[in-house]
C-alpha cells in the first residue's frame, strides 16, 4: 500500500526498534529530536500550512 523509502528515528533508546526494522529491510536514518535537526523541517512545514483560516 505504501512505498516506504526510509524511516527517521532518534537513536535514544531505540536500539531494539531500529534493529527490528532494519532486519525487515527498512532503511534507518538518524534524526535527533533537537533544535539542530528539527528547526529547518519545522520551518518548511510551517510554510506549507495555510494559516489564513485560523
Amino acid at each position: 500500500m505504501y512505498h516506504i523509502q526510509e524511516i527517521a528515528l532518534d537513536h535514544w533508546n531505540a536500539t531494539q526498534l531500529a534493529g527490528q526494522l532494519s532486519s525487515d529491510g527498512l532503511e534507518m536514518v538518524a534524526f535527533g529530536q533537537g533544535y539542530a535537526s528539527m528547526n529547518a523541517p519545522t520551518k518548511k512545514l510551517d510554510g506549507l500550512i495555510d494559516w489564513s483560516g485560523c
